[in-house]
């Protein structure tokens, strides 16, 4: 039974909480009210002393199709503390709400990239109510010129504010459009990386998928990244990154279990260690130096985590459990879980580790290169459980990283086109899965129509449409094996017809009716 001064302290913190983000929520809507002032100025100076996206957004990472795998790839992104899926504060999402007057999806959950490239750029993903990324629209992720978690407040001079001046509290679309120039949105990519781990009296769930059991009690090399792609791991390979674990017996049990007790990883001069002490304490030491996590009371979130960022590496421990994210900028997460045995009396480690899909195929060397754990063997019927638990989150997680079919890289986020003309598009979709793709047509205009299996899209432009209106396309595309799921909008911006061919008609025109002239006058000479 939780006694009532727990109750009441946990209920005064949620209180707290609470009033922060009211706080916060009015400092913004002032804030906002003094933009709205002169938001057209605003962003028409803003625009004006921007630099083609181009120079600074390369080499970003790409943004993954669906929810299920943005949520997995823990490597490479970290979910926006102010558009989550869970998310309590009363301005949630704010920013990434779509314009229903355009047909544009609002976001239920946004992720930022964990590093910024060379530049100090980062990007934003963000997913509507079906999972999928959101391409279009005052909804969609856009490309940062700053990284929120690096340059905080570049971030929000440079890219918040400039939002809220040319889209949020501006009517004009030109305006929103001309923040989008400047802060592209990402098409989806399946480039997902690859997810396996070890937990229990050491089961191994390699990367490419493969399960066994290993129960050696030594130190061995768990994961290393090598600088040039290899298929064998020797002393003259050179590393990128190299972590170790090290298993040790359980003592009181007679039957040969081990478990893992000390994690190491290292990235050039960079050592941290996960180390299980006599006394059962997680230690975390960076270059031989003890981390201390302390729970910053002022940070607005739901969950009690702390995160300790370095260069090219950072640490996220959450508090309630005690669970430890370990990201390299590089591509690679380890995440290590404390469990505590029963019958032992003491706690081992579950380690989980995630990469890339620049890692994928002969970037990888060690023990990633299933069972569960057997309660009987230990007669700790909580150790097994949380065995199992491990097991199926593995399995989880290599679903999760499926890709859904994926659209031709030739394919534009935006078509222009002009009335009366066929606009013929196709939606080409592959699958690593199956060849059998289905297509459908979620949202355009009603003459338009898609072929199933082929992607092919049609439609007429009626000569009637507005010349400057945007017509949004939006198509789905479903594999046969795993009935996974992509989606791609096209924008199509309808332009007036080339003024050359609107001469040459005229001119054409203008022919005729001399000539009718012409024929008549003969035709009345001739009469007479």
């Amino acid at each position: 039974m939780v006694p009532d001064v727990g109750v009441h302290i946990a209920v005064f913190r949620v209180a707290i909480v609470i009033y922060r983000g009211e706080k916060i929520y009015k400092t913004v809507k002032t804030a906002m009210k003094t933009i709205q002032v002169n938001s057209n100025m605003n962003c028409n100076s803003w625009s004006q002393i921007q630099e083609n996206s181009s120079i600074w957004n390369k080499n970003l990472l790409p943004c993954p199709n669906t929810l299920r795998q943005v949520k997995v790839a823990r490597a490479q992104y970290e979910p926006d503390a102010m558009c989550r899926e869970d998310g309590f504060i009363s301005f949630n999402c704010w920013f990434q709400q779509g314009r229903q007057q355009f047909n544009e999806d609002s976001a239920i959950a946004c992720f930022r990239s964990v590093q910024s490239n060379v530049h100090g750029t980062s990007g934003e993903c963000c997913y509507n109510r079906g999972g999928y990324i959101i391409t279009r629209g005052t909804g969609a992720g856009s490309d940062d010129r700053y990284h929120s978690g690096h340059t905080f407040w570049k971030h929000q001079f440079d890219d918040v504010l400039p939002l809220l001046a040319c889209c949020k509290l501006e009517a004009d679309i030109e305006a929103c459009n001309k923040y989008f120039q400047y802060r592209p949105s990402q098409r989806g990519s399946d480039t997902m990386g690859q997810f396996g781990g070890t937990w229990g009296d050491p089961h191994f769930l390699t990367l490419d998928g493969t399960s066994y059991t290993f129960n050696g009690h030594s130190e061995y090399i768990y994961l290393v990244i090598p600088t040039e792609q290899s298929i064998k791991f020797d002393s003259s390979v050179s590393l990128q990154l190299e972590s170790q674990i090290r298993t040790v017996p359980l003592e009181g049990i007679r039957n040969k279990v081990t478990a893992i007790k000390t994690f190491a990883a290292r990235m050039v001069s960079m050592n941290v260690s996960i180390i299980v002490s006599r006394r059962n304490q997680v230690v975390v030491r960076l270059n031989n130096d003890e981390l201390l996590f302390l729970l910053d009371e002022d940070a607005l979130t739901e969950v009690n985590t702390t995160t300790l960022s370095f260069e090219d590496f950072s640490i996220i421990k959450n508090q309630t459990n005690g669970q430890l994210t370990l990201s390299w900028s590089i591509g690679v997460s380890i995440q290590v879980t404390p469990v505590f045995v029963n019958t032992t009396s003491t706690v081992v480690l579950n380690v989980g580790a995630a990469v890339s899909g620049e890692l994928k195929g002969n970037w990888t060397l060690g023990l990633m290169r299933t069972c569960y754990y057997d309660a009987a063997i230990t007669n700790d019927i909580s150790f097994g459980r949380a065995s199992w638990h491990a097991a199926e989150e593995q399995i989880e997680q290599r679903e999760s990283l499926r890709n859904p079919p994926k659209l031709s890289d030739d394919l534009s986020l935006t078509h222009s086109v002009k009335t009366g003309q066929q606009v013929n598009i196709l939606f080409n979709a592959t699958s690593e899965f199956t060849t059998i793709i289905a297509c459908k047509l979620l949202h355009g205009p009603s003459e338009s129509t898609l072929e199933e299996r082929t992607g092919q899209y049609r439609w007429k432009v009626p000569e009637e449409t507005t010349i400057g209106s945007s017509i949004p396309v939006q198509v789905s595309a479903t594999d046969e094996t795993y009935s996974l799921t992509s989606t791609y909008e096209v924008e199509l911006t309808v332009e007036p017809r080339n003024n050359a061919q609107t001469k040459t008609s005229s001119i054409f025109l203008l022919i005729l009716v001399v000539s009718l002239q012409v024929l008549c006058v003969q035709q009345e000479i001739t009469q007479k």
